[in-house]
């Protein structure tokens, strides 16, 4: 009885398993080779049984409108799945989605949320955003030192722009700003 309880499972189980992680194979072999077109099936089977990088790979598709048509709420669907699911990067463009009202409406302070949880992750991206929104005063008030903090996170990460950006507002700061700039920085660090 149980040989054959466990036979009907495999039929019923394994295919289904079989053909999930063909269709993540499929997807991935159909976008690293640029074969967008035919990406979309087997990366939306593979998104919907919740692998975060087809769910990335169909935001890429219809932000950038490879192979599909461009649709920015398609785009900010499966990004926001990842992004809940916890991926960084993903977080980081929620924000982005939020900050230019690509498929959602603008809202400055949900794109403040989502790029800080991508910085609090270490996400380069995160990082210079944050600094971006203090230093233009993009839904917050400009605060010279906390751009300048954000920046040298990301700069610590080999973000080349953000150490020139940097190396520019420090011909404007004064010392005391660069110094609550550098003691912020290691607030955020120890987060």
């Amino acid at each position: 009885m149980k040989r054959y309880l466990f036979f009907i499972l495999s039929i019923i189980l394994f295919p289904s398993l079989s053909h999930s992680s063909n269709s993540y194979e499929q997807c991935r072999n159909h976008f690293l080779h640029g074969q967008y077109s035919i990406a979309e099936e087997s990366c939306l089977k593979a998104a919907d049984d919740g692998n975060i990088d087809a769910q990335k790979w169909l935001a890429f598709l219809y932000t950038k409108g490879k192979g599909v048509a461009q649709d920015y709420k398609k785009a900010f669907y499966w990004r926001k799945k990842a992004a809940k699911a916890g991926d960084p990067n993903s977080q980081y463009h929620i924000g982005r989605f939020f900050q230019l009202g690509n498929g959602v409406e603008m809202d400055l302070n949900k794109a403040r949320y989502w790029y800080e949880k991508a910085a609090i992750k270490g996400d380069v991206n995160g990082l210079y955003a944050m600094g971006n929104l203090y230093r233009q005063g993009i839904g917050v008030e400009i605060d010279l030192p906390k751009a300048y903090g954000w920046y040298s996170l990301a700069a610590e990460k080999n973000l080349l722009l953000a150490k020139q950006t940097m190396e520019s507002m420090a011909e404007t700061m004064t010392v005391q700003q660069i110094v609550r700039g550098k003691k912020l920085q290691e607030t955020l660090i120890k987060k």
